[in-house]
């Protein structure tokens, strides 16, 4: 009896892990009310995650807290950038569905080829936020060069947020459910999925010591700084 409770017990790992996990979910929901903090949130978010999926020692909510601080201004930044470039893509998608020459089909592809890149790039900038010091334009650079240089990891990570996405607009009670799941621990828990492939690709990219300056294969991407 005394082994079930024993905290290397597998089972009381799992369930430990799973309630860090509901708890960061929370943490990340209440501090993303505003909703202009959404992106320092997120930054906070996959910072725990990253630590979690390498082990480290991690106190919810201190890691979240702290690392909401410290990523603040440039999270809030990275977000606005987000949103404004959700907004474009959004209005000129409308125009060109309402185009119906065939002229314009290019235009459509073209459209939607610009609009998955930018998904992409967007699920690598607040990792990259969360994990290494370097400045927006450079967070940005990072972002869009490892969207390409991961190619595969980039296809799972847009697939899993298709999935959701695709569930989610089935039917008003899938909507409901999916929104029930994100409000428990999902987006936490999509975030630490996707923190086991970000530890593989950061990897690659992090110094072996504080304030190594680090150039990756073929200088595809300087990340110039320290990771956090």
């Amino acid at each position: 009896m005394n082994r079930i409770f024993d905290l290397d017990n597998p089972v009381m790992r799992f369930l430990t892990r799973l309630f860090d996990l509901m708890a960061l979910n929370l943490l990340f929901v209440l501090c993303s009310i505003p909703l202009i903090t959404i992106g320092a949130s997120l930054s906070a978010l996959y910072s725990v995650t990253l630590k979690m999926v390498r082990n480290e020692e991690t106190y919810v909510s201190k890691e979240f807290f702290k690392a909401f601080r410290m990523n603040f201004k440039q999270g809030t930044v990275l977000w606005i950038i987000t949103v404004a470039a959700a907004v474009i893509l959004y209005v000129d998608s409308q125009i060109v569905t309402q185009m119906n020459l065939t002229g314009f089909s290019f235009l459509r592809t073209a459209l939607l080829c610009i609009t998955i890149i930018c998904f992409g790039i967007a699920t690598y900038l607040y990792p990259l936020q969360a994990r290494f010091i370097n400045p927006i334009k450079q967070t940005l650079k990072n972002a869009l060069l490892m969207c390409i240089a991961h190619l595969p990891y980039t296809v799972i990570f847009l697939a899993i947020d298709g999935i959701v996405y695709f569930v989610a607009t089935r039917t008003a009670y899938t909507f409901a459910t999916t929104i029930f799941v994100c409000c428990i621990g999902g987006i936490a828990g999509i975030a630490y999925i996707q923190s086991v492939f970000f530890r593989k690709i950061f990897q690659r990219y992090e110094p072996e010591s504080e304030g190594t300056d680090l150039n990756v294969e073929n200088d595809i991407v300087n990340l110039e700084t320290s990771e956090k």
